[in-house]
């Protein structure tokens, strides 16, 4: 975290300090900092049967925070049917995310919300709640966007229009719609036909007129899209009486000037205060005035970002306020580098390149190579700086941070005269009303144990605890219960499950029925607001076409389920040649010939450790992610409804057809196997099926530990993003259209260097790549890069 100094503006000879104001903006920044989330997605939209991947950042003010270690993610339907929910864990502000979509998933706009336990103590409004489109050929509906529709906003410069003072009136075009591509405006009397000024426009959504007000006169403002769509807008009539507040940029410097207008005070009295992400960077009193105040601040120990600058009158009240952006072509630290050690463009050709940044926090960086002629949308510096900010859509918010010009710098600054920072109020906080802290930040994954034996509690005792994790790791935990028999894990970090095996100290507490009960203490918080609108809906599919778009990631993931049976035939084969395996074994006792296939995948719970399935109620659920093309769904009594390569697979318990309800009442200590079959001639049609295999009396159990065991769910890891070998010979015949060629959001440095490798194969037709790496120094500076790479 850094500070910014504080700089002390001399107006006028004679200074006091605005402590009422400066001790209230101290006690929000040193006890309430808020937190903001940013979600970086692998591609625009997604297609059903896909996988959500996502960056997360979670950010206190522009640097990564200091105070959250977990990030909750939510998936939505439009009606506000939660879908999908995982905690990430963080580490240095930032963590890997994804949500891996059924391909049954309707074709749709969904939403993704993403909270902290520290967020939840402030307005709802502040979460990250934002649409994303999927795709499905094969529903019955499908996505378009909505026409363009928008509406008009005018904000003066300063908040008020004082006749007789030079005035700069920002036009913006509002709306979550798509923009018309271009429009025109003028400012006239109203009344009148002629133009007093024409609107200079910078972009779709935001232009600016200047004049000065005349007394007497009231003003509207005309604008035309290209469609020929008109709006217009009356101003307020100019104040006879007021305060006029302009200010200006340079590199460096803000030049200020405050007119006092028809005021008896003619400013003295006056407070302004300017503070960067709720910290104050400068503030003065004005004790006399002749009714104007300008001159110039230096800004270059000030941090880039937006400036709210506040004017006070002597009654602490707000009178005059202005957001302005500070430092905007010099957001980045020192850029990495890419070096193209082996650089080919051929199909499905081998690039090998180095990723080089001195000052990395390795664990905040992705890095994403496209073909260039399938370009993703590139929200970093944006998302940082303005979007997770403000609440109204900022269409060009990537094309006002990059390749800043003079141009861009004025499209800025008319942008921020139309927003209002809604962090806080003034007014709350000099009435002392602040936040009430009801959560406090989480410890990783956080579990509270009680100790029973038989039914009766077991308070100050102690006990030993062994954790063995999925690599076989042990680590060893000694507890006390707290007087109502209970402590406490915190700071967990793990992914899958672990198994917990536990035995008291005192010997004579040593009973067969010990037992502990775990519980996560990590909480989801129920979702209160409404969905905001998307610029998408959906009708009825009117047409068999598809957009470009959706056909090459349909084929993506043909290629991705092909490749991926290739290397499991491959290893099949190896198989075969060996003696017979246990696995191998017990498939031979348990199968009949009606389920016997070469084209299964078995799970041995007699002879392999699976553990991990204990910490699931339904197998069905465990075999998520195991199994490829499997996918977990709900039928309407909430049962499990095993899915694969997108047709329901029969479910078989000891061979004999059953329902998915009945395996709610299988415990997974009486399985002895699981087979899923692909296709089997018991399955009706000859589909897939499930088979599921309980133990017999000559198995065992497959805890033969004497100590007493639990099993605790940790984090859930995302599935490896999709990256073809075409080293092997057997995969150079498909056809590969991937929009994405490489990912990576856990760059390893190479050890003792400051370059991290980037090894990846081309598709079938990139003439030319688009390199996007984005992540934050050591110190907290946002590191970007966005370069193409051709021959």
């Amino acid at each position: 975290m850094r500070v910014l100094p504080a700089v002390f503006l001399t107006f006028l000879p004679f200074l006091l300090f605005a402590q009422k104001a400066e001790e209230a903006i101290q006690k929000l920044y040193q006890k309430y900092p808020q937190e903001k989330v940013i979600l970086l997605y692998s591609k625009n939209e997604y297609v059903a049967g896909e996988t959500i991947f996502f960056k997360a950042h979670v950010l206190t003010g522009y640097e990564p925070t200091y105070i959250s270690t977990n990030l909750y993610t939510e998936l939505y339907d439009k009606n506000k049917k939660l879908l999908d929910k995982k905690i990430i864990p963080l580490f240095g502000g930032s963590g890997d995310g994804s949500f891996t979509l059924p391909p049954s998933q309707a074709e749709d706009v969904y939403y993704v919300r993403a909270y902290t336990q520290w967020m939840v103590n402030f307005p709802e409004l502040f979460q990250y709640l934002e649409p994303i489109r999927i795709y499905n050929p094969a529903s019955q509906n499908s996505l378009r966007p909505k026409p363009v529709q928008w509406a008009l906003k005018t904000a003066a410069e300063g908040g008020q229009l004082i006749a007789g003072e030079p005035t700069s009136l920002s036009v913006r075009l509002i709306s979550v719609n798509p923009l018309p591509s271009s429009w025109s405006g003028h400012l006239r009397e109203k009344g009148a036909s002629q133009p007093v000024a024409d609107v200079t426009v910078f972009n779709r959504e935001i232009g600016m007129v200047r004049f000065v007000p005349e007394p007497g006169k009231t003003y509207t403002v005309v604008v035309k899209d290209a469609a020929g769509n008109v709006r217009e807008q009356d101003l307020p009539p100019a104040s006879e009486t007021g305060t006029a507040l302009r200010i200006s940029l340079s590199p460096n410097k803000l030049h200020y000037t405050i007119h006092f207008k028809g005021q008896s005070t003619k400013g003295a009295g006056h407070k302004i205060f300017g503070t960067i992400n709720d910290q104050p960077v400068f503030k003065a009193d004005i004790q006399q005035s002749d009714g104007l105040v300008s001159g110039v601040i230096r800004t270059d120990s000030f941090s880039q970002g937006v400036l709210r600058l506040t004017l006070f009158n002597e009654k602490e009240t707000p009178v005059a306020e202005r957001l302005c952006f500070l430092h905007q072509a010099s957001l980045v630290a020192k850029q990495p580098e890419i070096f193209t050690d082996t650089l080919s463009l051929s199909p499905k050709d081998r690039n090998s390149w180095r990723l080089e940044v001195d000052t990395a926090s390795w664990s905040t960086y992705t890095v994403q190579v496209s073909d260039a002629g399938e370009q993703v949308e590139d929200q970093f510096l944006s998302s940082v700086y303005l979007r997770s900010d403000f609440f109204a859509p900022i269409h060009e918010a990537d094309w006002y941070l990059q390749n800043v010009d003079s141009i861009k710098q004025e499209a800025l600054d008319a942008l921020l005269i139309t927003e209002q920072w809604e962090r806080f109020r003034w007014a709350d906080l000099l009435k002392n009303n602040f936040p009430v802290i009801e959560f406090k930040p989480d410890a990783y994954l956080t579990y509270s144990g009680t100790v029973y034996a038989g039914r009766k509690l077991k308070p100050l005792r102690d006990v030993n605890l062994i954790l063995q994790a999925k690599d076989s790791s042990v680590h060893f935990l000694q507890v006390t219960t707290d007087s109502s028999a209970t402590f406490i894990l915190a700071n967990m970090i793990f992914s899958d499950t672990v198994k917990v095996f536990n035995q008291p100290n005192k010997r004579k507490f040593f009973e067969p029925d010990v037992k502990i009960d775990f519980v996560m203490e990590n909480r989801f918080h129920p979702f209160r607001r409404s969905l905001p609108p998307s610029p998408w809906t959906v009708g009825l599919r009117t047409t068999d076409s598809i957009p470009g778009m959706v056909k090459k990631a349909v084929a993506q993931r043909g290629l991705q389920i092909l490749l991926n049976e290739k290397t499991k035939m491959m290893e099949e084969v190896v198989v075969r040649t060996r003696a017979k395996t246990p696995k191998q074994e017990l498939d031979a006792k348990l199968s009949s010939g009606l389920f016997s296939s070469g084209d299964a995948t078995i799970f041995d719970f007699v002879n392999e450790d699976q553990t991990s399935a204990m910490g699931y109620q339904n197998i069905l659920d465990w075999m998520q992610g195991r199994v490829a093309g499997y996918q977990a769904g709900r039928n309407g009594s909430g049962d499990v409804v095993p899915m694969i390569r997108g047709q329901v697979a029969q479910i078989f318990l000891d061979e004999m057809p059953v329902d998915p309800g009945t395996l709610n009442s299988i415990s997974t200590n009486d399985i002895a196997m699981i087979k899923v079959l692909r296709t089997s001639v018991a399955a009706r049609g000859g589909g897939s099926a499930i088979a599921i295999y309980t133990r017999r009396g000559d198995m065992g159990s497959r805890n033969s530990s004497t100590l007493l065991t639990n099993v605790l769910a940790g984090y859930q890891l995302s599935p490896p993003f999709f990256s073809p070998d075409y080293s092997e010979p057997v995969n150079q015949s498909v056809t590969d259209t991937r929009p994405i060629l490489y990912r990576s959001t856990a760059p390893r440095p190479v050890a003792g260097e400051y370059t991290a490798p980037v090894v990846f194969y081309n598709n079938d037709s990139a003439t030319s790549f688009q390199v996007i790496v984005s992540g934050f120094t050591k110190n907290g500076r946002p590191v970007y890069l966005k370069q193409l790479i051709s021959r």
